[in-house]
């Protein structure tokens, strides 16, 4: 991948992630003020695990990542083609799963969580149609990292724009009228799912009709006995353990509390959640190029690769972070219009931290990840998360939702040291390279700033607080131009 194309890829993903993250921003006061705390929790809750559990897929999607960036590289068309037969089969027995587990979910959801009496039939219905949900969701997986495994991001977008718009407008007429029911308003989120499926699928058929490769479904022993499957069984387990560290904090929380808590989780680690979104976008872009770099002729390529992408993607996400906390109140206010969450935003700020944490290990990670080290990653994992759970069930019961942002701290930070000190070991990789004079003197000088505004807000006037924050946000930018710039970076993306 040259450096137009991955620039192109990624300011394309950005383009359609920050539409999306926008409509999360406006979504959010919007059906809070509809629909109320407990309402919106259940749908938050129902669709949530539509998304979620996405792992169902027992891993398909993201192996079929894999084989199209590998197809990509050597064309071998016999073996990818038999690649999309055996993920495709899975993925039409996940659907069929999901579907099953939602409703069952709906059914029982006055004995599984805390939901007031009075919506316990709204809860019933929007189970049943978050099933449906996941019924697209999980059919454009397939298709969804494929072409992202094609490298075709740019193409992919374009079309994405169109079941976007669709939800703006939905947002839109529920601010302007509010007569929208929240039965409705999951109705018209369906349907744009469906539609982003469905654009997909026809993409794929447009990029494959060349390539003689169709997708077929195969049901027999056999499917589950191939190399192709027992990969894809591996990236299940690992999804599935991812599943239980970060999403199943939902129901930690409303098996625990209550729905308004989780409603009020989610108001709070919002920014996360969308930063998130944002940087692991670049490791999306970026996958592909790990593949082949990895299986090229010029291997030795691969280690000064995850070093600089790991030093580069953590100082840029660690001053985002840097920069969200110093704002972390005035963004809340001018979001929610109200600052009667702020008593709560030292959790938020401890969430975004949990951000950068990843970023020190996320390379590597995928690197082992697309090689022949997944059941290290699971087995990791599973202890860790086992240690997640307990800690944020305990927490959680004694003073709320910040219970599972304190267990999922813990987990980051040991994650931290199992893959850099172990998970290193298995490609003679040393992590601590990116530990440099200029990489680790940039860091303290956010650190610095960061902590000296927040201590400012709390000593000074609101206008002298102001001045200082402004001033920082600046000096957070010279200091990551600046590291930038020495390094040279858009000069070494020429994977």
């Amino acid at each position: 991948m040259n450096t137009g194309s991955f620039i192109k890829n990624t300011l394309s993903n950005y383009a359609i992630l920050f539409l999306k993250l926008l409509f999360s921003l406006i979504s959010l006061p919007v059906c809070l003020y509809a629909y109320g705390p407990d309402m919106y929790g259940v749908y938050l809750l129902s669709f949530g695990l539509s998304i979620s559990l996405i792992f169902l897929d027992f891993g398909s999607g993201k192996s079929l990542l894999r084989y199209a960036a590998e197809y990509m590289a050597d064309r071998d068309t016999q073996k990818f083609q038999a690649a999309c037969n055996a993920n495709f089969s899975l993925n039409v027995l996940s659907c069929l799963l999901i579907v099953v587990l939602l409703s069952l979910l709906g059914v029982f959801s006055d004995q599984l969580f805390n939901i007031p009496p009075q919506l316990h039939e709204t809860a019933i219905q929007l189970f049943m149609l978050s099933a449906l949900n996941a019924v697209f969701v999980f059919i454009d997986y397939l298709p969804a990292n494929i072409l992202s495994g094609m490298g075709k991001f740019h193409t992919r977008n374009k079309l994405q724009l169109v079941p976007l718009v669709i939800n703006f407008m939905a947002i839109g007429y529920l601010w302007k009228y509010q007569d929208m029911t929240v039965i409705q308003f999951a109705v018209v989120m369906i349907c744009s799912s469906a539609l982003s499926a469905g654009l997909d699928y026809y993409l794929i058929h447009k990029e494959f009709i060349h390539h003689h490769i169709r997708l077929r479904l195969h049901f027999s022993k056999k499917m589950f006995q191939n190399e192709y499957a027992r990969y894809t069984r591996s990236i299940f387990i690992l999804s599935a353990i991812g599943f239980l560290g970060i999403q199943a904090d939902r129901l930690i929380i409303s098996g625990v509390r209550d729905v308004s808590q989780l409603t009020l989780y989610t108001i709070i680690t919002r920014p996360y959640f969308l930063i998130k979104g944002l940087f692991a976008n670049i490791y999306a872009v970026l996958q592909p190029s790990l593949v082949n770099v990895k299986n090229s002729a010029t291997p030795d390529k691969l280690h000064p690769m995850i070093r600089k992408f790991t030093a580069t993607s953590f100082l840029v996400l660690f001053a985002f972070v840097c920069g969200c906390c110093i704002f972390f109140e005035p963004l809340l206010h001018a979001w929610l219009g109200t600052d009667q969450y702020d008593a709560y935003t030292a959790w938020g700020m401890l969430a975004l931290l949990n951000i950068c944490i990843p970023a020190l290990y996320g390379p590597l990670s995928r690197t082992l990840l697309m090689s022949d080290h997944v059941h290290f990653l699971a087995r990791t994992n599973t202890v860790l998360i086992l240690i997640n759970a307990f800690i944020s069930i305990v927490l959680t019961i004694y003073i709320g939702f910040p219970g599972v942002i304190i267990g999922t701290t813990v987990q980051m930070i040991m994650e931290y040291f199992l893959i850099n000190i172990w998970g290193a070991k298995k490609i003679n990789f040393s992590p601590w390279g990116i530990f440099t004079g200029h990489f680790t003197f940039s860091c303290i000088i956010l650190i610095c700033l960061t902590v000296a505004v927040r201590i400012s807000i709390s000593l000074t006037t609101e206008l002298a607080a102001g001045i200082f924050a402004i001033l920082a946000g600046c000096s957070i930018l010279l200091v990551v131009a600046r590291y930038l710039k020495k390094e040279n970076i858009l000069s070494r993306l020429h994977f």
